[in-house]
């Protein structure tokens, strides 16, 4: 039934795309919504046309609407709701890329899925003659079929969302549908060249992708479930503790956690050991425990779960005990190679009142500290390397001296009276210093950042946004806008690849990556890059234009790339600015 409405305006929009985003080719596999590889899932959804296809085409009310583009939205987001619900989705297409009928049919019958869905939108070629929505199941299959229960359900579901007409379950002879190897269905999802489905389509645009996801679920027993998330909660314990102490673990409450599992472990070799024994296991409703005191061992590490409807974030601590040596792996921290040993072979040494000789010294740091009750020792005076001294300690004060040609030297440089250090692996008493291990300034300083922090003024954070991003800036330009090292801070796109020399586009991410994981996620905006091509052009053009006049709908990213004036919203005034940049 469908037709283009205007020949010469549809080959002009086809020669204007071509000329601004060349056509991506077809992968050869399906994929997940975030372009994974996915050779097995509950459901195979087909996002119709795409590429040099954009589908059925309208003009109605002055816009440039594509159907490629509103069914790629539409079962992008209904993927998303099936996977948040438990259930596993893959697609022909994730992104504007040329898919034939055949590559669609045999990405679906090279892998292994139970129901196939192909999305489109439908056109009779006069503008408001035809409207609502209708499903196809193959026309040799009976009404009894699988297949005519998943358009049963899928069309049931969409006209549930209430503002649709119903055009009703029908059979074809569409490709799709007969060449899939399993139950299989087409549906027209309202009509392009209808203004009035138009609208419908974009103001209930979540309802119509909860409607399809329900429809599909249905015959797995399933239903959509709203999206919960919940985060790896922020945990405060010790980095250190003395034996025969017990250790208190707290955290800050994580918004939709329902509870949150807990373990402590007890480790007896260095921060390399493998095995441990579980001293605490349990869960809580509440954002605490104590780990009870140990008589032995080298270190405890804490883990705790935030457990959600949809998901479990965890993150993990480590506390050294004792007095034995045992090296951290998340603080900075100066090494003690010998303690109490002879000045002349020692790298490092710690002296107290009881050693009776006055250490003396010409290419040391030394730092004479006195003890507090929290067990950690303030330096009160400072003798600095180079210079000829002679140190006597007394009362219940201890000497800490490093060599200027040792590992931690830098560190040992940077501090200061008042500063408070931690002896970990060094006993100290009355009568004698004993053991090796490491010092910590003021707690130890982390040998990773924690957040992203800007170092750059023309740019700024907005919400979750990094906005003032200009066209052309690579990717190693936004990564230098920041105070954190270049090894934590990466640029990736928007399939997850890492940028670095490339142009960044708006819909790219900063994140703050530490141990392969990402900590924290940056969306950059470039005003004017409404669509996403680190460039600003007629399709730009096109794209803000259909949002003013309401035939299309930006989501927040591009948005607030078409919101040029800052008024929080994309209007005739974003539209001429947007004109002036080209």
């Amino acid at each position: 039934m469908k037709k283009t409405l205007s020949l010469v305006l549809a080959f002009c929009m086809i020669c204007s795309i071509i000329a601004v985003v060349p056509a991506i080719q077809a992968s050869a596999h399906a994929t997940d919504p975030d372009g994974n590889a996915l050779s097995k899932a509950d459901f195979i959804i087909d996002v119709g046309h795409g590429g040099n296809d954009p589908g059925a085409m309208s003009t109605v009310l002055g816009g440039n609407r594509k159907e490629s583009e509103d069914v790629l939205r539409l079962a992008l987001a209904t993927a998303r709701l099936i996977i948040q619900s438990g259930s596993t989705v893959a697609m022909t297409r994730y992104t504007d890329e040329t898919v034939s009928l055949t590559q669609r049919t045999d990405m679906a019958n090279a892998g292994s899925y139970s129901y196939f869905v192909s999305i489109h939108r439908n056109a009779c070629g006069t503008a408001n003659l035809a409207t609502g929505i209708e499903t196809y199941y193959h026309n040799s299959q009976s009404s009894t079929s699988v297949s005519a229960k998943l358009a049963t359900s899928v069309q049931n579901a969409a006209i549930g969302v209430g503002c649709w007409a119903n055009r009703g379950v029908k059979t074809s002879n569409f490709h799709v549908t007969r060449e899939s190897n399993m139950p299989a269905i087409l549906i027209e999802y309202s009509f392009i060249d209808n203004a009035s489905d138009n609208q419908k389509f974009d103001q209930y645009f979540d309802q119509n992708a909860k409607a399809i996801a329900n429809g599909m679920l249905a015959m797995i027993g399933k239903s959509v479930t709203d999206a919960k998330t919940v985060s790896a909660p922020s945990v405060t314990v010790a980095s250190t503790s003395a034996h025969n102490q017990s250790i208190n673990v707290s955290w800050g409450a994580v918004t939709n956690a329902t509870s949150y599992n807990y373990t402590a472990t007890v480790y007896e070799g260095e921060m390399s050991a493998t095995t441990g024994k579980t001293i605490v296991s349990s869960s809580t409703t509440g954002t605490s425990f104590t780990i009870p005191a140990q008589a032995s061992g080298k270190y405890v590490k804490v883990s705790v779960t935030a457990v959600g409807p949809n998901n479990k974030a965890e993150t993990v601590k480590s506390v050294m005990l004792g007095k034995d040596a045992v090296y951290p792996t998340d603080v900075q921290y100066i090494p003690v190679a010998d303690v109490n040993g002879s000045q002349s072979v020692s790298n490092s040494t710690v002296w107290n009142s009881s050693v009776g000789t006055a250490f003396g010294m010409t290419w040391w740091r030394a730092f004479v500290c006195s003890p507090n009750a929290d067990g950690t020792y303030t330096v009160n005076s400072i003798y600095e390397n180079g210079v000829a001294k002679s140190v006597s300690v007394t009362g219940t004060n201890v000497l800490w001296a490093i060599h200027s040609g040792y590992t931690g030297y830098d560190v040992a440089a940077t501090i200061v009276v008042g500063d408070k250090l931690t002896f970990c692996g060094v006993y100290i008493d009355n009568k004698t210093v004993r053991g090796t291990g490491y010092v910590l300034v003021n707690g130890g300083v982390a040998l990773h950042p924690d957040d992203l922090t800007l170092s750059d003024a023309t740019v700024a954070v907005e919400d979750d946004f990094l906005v003032g991003v200009g066209i052309g800036d690579t990717g190693s330009e936004i990564v230098s806008k920041f105070n954190e090292s270049a090894d934590y801070v990466k640029v990736y796109d928007a399939a997850g690849a890492e940028v670095t020399g490339g142009v960044v586009c708006t819909g790219y991410t900063v994140n703050l990556v530490v141990n392969s994981e990402v900590v924290k996620s940056i969306t950059i905006i470039i005003s004017g890059d409404v669509n996403g091509d680190g460039a600003i052009g007629s399709s730009d053009i096109l794209v803000v234009s259909g949002a003013v006049d309401g035939s299309s709908k930006l989501n927040d990213v591009f948005s607030k790339a078409g919101d040029i004036d800052g008024s929080g919203t994309v209007t005739s005034t974003d539209y001429m600015a947007l004109c002036n940049k080209i």
